[in-house]
């Protein structure tokens, strides 16, 4: 310890009153030895003093190699967040930091008192879900009452208790085994077949250090509280498709390159959309960046997706299939698929969308389904192929309504960049009536899951918060929650904002990851392949659906080579 330790640091200044983020600086590997009073903290034309007596400090996560120390006065705060360091090493820095009157403070808070968040730590929901009871009337004397007492007020309504854990299928276990021993795997399957749940479950069996979390596309990376895999590379959509020049691009971002030299494992959810000659070049970059001619350079790549569902977009071409690369035959040597559907229990709607998945549906069960055609929606929300129709009935519902609007802007702390492309909206407006659907899991045991939907009845007297009853019958009102996004198990950016959206309407693109008991599906303008099968797959049952024009065959589309490449 005399000699200090390796670690990377990133030191936040934030103000006490707001809790608004001044500034950040990120050190890394930095230097922290032992001083009389406290810490020395040593990086590349930089040294600063930590302060132990009287210092808050947060230990849950130090077996993963991580601390954090937070100095409070009277206009400001510093949080040190240290992350990377060898866990041993890790150790002895609590105690040390502890015999010099450091204030023990785990487990970490995942808001603090101010009303905005900066880069909160981690809270571990795994074994915890929350039972709710109905919701006391409001009072009648008006107050003025913080977002932080808004929580808090919510939070009387909330109990902990137990949440059972779900029993690994043979081909999820043979999933996780493979990734035990370090091989690159591929695991896909229908929709519906657990492969979000095997994600999550990943998360929690992978050591941590060098897990990167990413996805394709931006609302994918979201559910996994990644980013996506262009951000992880440091490039974008945009950039051309030329190894030499993304090299030189990636060697200008020295976040980027952390990564990609630091990366031990690598998540890669919905690779489906992912154009085969772009996971070839990355494999490339990755070998010369790391200097190794091994299969992306020694980082494990853990791939995931169903390439049956939508197709990747090509900037000037017709797209290829990551299974079509050589890259890809050459270092992706497990692929396991899942098989057990739990989304749906009716055996006919199963055996149907499995036809329809591969093509080989009949005129007998196109016909079944066209028996659901202009049923009653009966509050039903409806899913689109193009967004422009989500946008319009959603706004107008809302504008048909009377009584006022309410609006609430989201708190974003950490890397902006990385949620301009969040499926969580900056800003939010609702009224009385709104029928709106949660972006977040809350409680498993409730029902009050990600795309559950209700309607607003109300607001809160004091802090204006909506009252959500939701169509399983739970009342609850409802408070800004937390968005994180992650990298090698660090938080990197935040979106603070309720976890609600309009329900009227949805788009397929964006339905992807969810359930629906009910639904109106739009599918007379469907343009891609996949896209119709996406969306009759997110019902949970035949009964819950409704077509608003008829199904046929040309509405339905599976890629040629991906029916030959998937059954080869």
């Amino acid at each position: 310890m005399s000699e200090g330790i390796r670690c990377d640091v990133e030191i936040q200044v934030a103000l006490t009153a707001t809790g608004q983020n001044s500034r950040t600086k990120l050190i890394r590997n930095a230097r922290l030895c032992q001083r009389k009073g406290g810490l020395q903290l040593f990086g590349e034309h930089y040294k600063t003093a930590i302060r132990t007596h009287g210092v808050e400090l947060y230990f849950s996560h130090v077996l993963r190699g991580k601390l954090t120390f937070i100095w409070r006065e009277t206009l400001r705060y510093t949080q040190y967040n240290c992350h990377n360091g060898a866990p041993n090493e890790m150790l002895q820095l609590k105690e040390f930091a502890l015999t010099q009157g450091a204030i023990a403070k785990s487990p970490l808070p995942i808001l603090p008192t101010a009303s905005s968040v900066t880069r909160p730590p981690l809270q571990d929901r795994t074994n915890v879900a929350t039972t709710l009871v109905p919701v006391s009337p409001p009072s009648k004397r008006r107050q003025r009452t913080s977002p932080a007492k808004a929580r808090q007020h919510a939070s009387q309504y909330l109990t902990a208790i137990p949440k059972r854990n779900r029993v690994l299928t043979p081909q999820q276990a043979q999933v996780v085994a493979a990734i035990q021993r370090n091989e690159n795997v591929f695991f896909t399957g229908r929709a519906g077949t657990g492969k979000s749940f095997l994600l999550g479950h990943i998360q929690r069996v992978v050591p941590p250090t060098g897990l990167y979390l990413t996805a394709t596309t931006g609302i994918a990376a979201f559910h996994i509280h990644g980013m996506t895999l262009h951000h992880f590379a440091g490039l974008t959509a945009m950039d051309k498709l030329h190894v030499p020049t993304m090299l030189a691009t990636i060697q200008r971002n020295k976040d980027a390159l952390f990564r990609w030299t630091h990366a031990r494992t690598l998540v890669v959810d919905e690779i489906s959309m992912l154009d085969g000659r772009m996971f070839e070049a990355l494999e490339a970059i990755a070998r010369q960046l790391r200097q190794s001619t091994r299969f992306f350079g020694g980082i494990q790549l853990i791939v995931s997706g169903d390439f049956y569902q939508l197709p990747p977009v090509a900037q000037d071409r017709q797209p290829r299939f990551c299974f079509e690369v050589a890259a890809w035959q050459r270092g992706m040597t497990i692929s396991i698929c899942l098989d057990q559907v739990f989304r749906q229990r009716d055996a006919d709607f199963v055996d149907i969308l499995n036809a329809i998945r591969v093509g080989t549906h009949t005129s007998a069960m196109l016909a079944k389904l066209n028996q659901r055609m202009g049923l009653p929606t009966a509050d039903a929300i409806h899913i689109f192929s193009h967004n422009e129709d989500v946008f319009a009935m959603n706004e107008a519902r809302l504008t048909a309504l009377q009584g006022k609007a309410h609006e609430y802007a989201a708190i974003d702390t950490g890397d902006r960049e990385l949620l301009k492309g969040s499926p969580i909206s900056a800003r939010i407006q609702l009224k009385k009536g709104v029928i709106v659907m949660l972006t977040k899991s809350l409680s498993v045991v409730n029902g009050l899951v990600n795309g559950a939907r209700g309607t607003v009845l109300g607001f809160t007297r004091d802090t204006h918060m909506p009252i959500v009853r939701f169509d399983h019958g739970i009342s609850q009102p409802m408070v800004p929650e937390t968005f994180p996004i992650m990298a090698n198990h660090t938080v990197v950016a935040v979106r603070q904002q309720l976890p609600l959206t309009l329900a009227y309407a949805i788009s397929i693109h964006k339905s992807q990851g969810l359930t629906f008991d009910r639904a109106v599906l739009h599918l007379g303008k469907v343009f891609e392949y996949g896209q119709a099968y996406v969306a009759l797959s997110r019902l949970s049952s035949l009964r819950g659906l409704t077509l608003a024009t008829p199904v046929t065959h040309s509405t339905i589309r599976v890629h040629p080579r991906v029916r030959d490449g998937m059954t080869s």
